[in-house]
């Protein structure tokens, strides 16, 4: 519970625009609200497996692309 809460307070001082949740554990991380969030594969999964790969990078594309990446 005091880890739940200690991670609010850091991520409510930080103010992220966007959180990067990696793998299954990370998905259940409590939402804070006014912060876009976005669920992908852990990049050891992502080294390992061919597949999941290609849908990692395509993940970080398409976030490079809603998030203001500048090319």
């Amino acid at each position: 519970m005091w880890r739940e809460k200690a991670l609010w307070i850091q991520i409510n001082h930080i103010a992220p625009k966007l959180v990067v949740l990696m793998g299954k554990v990370a998905w259940h991380t409590p939402r804070c609200p006014g912060i876009a969030y976005v669920e992908t594969y852990h990049p050891a999964a992502a080294m390992r497996f061919p597949e999941i790969r290609e849908k990692f990078v395509n993940d970080f594309r398409k976030i490079g692309e809603q998030h203001g990446k500048k090319s």
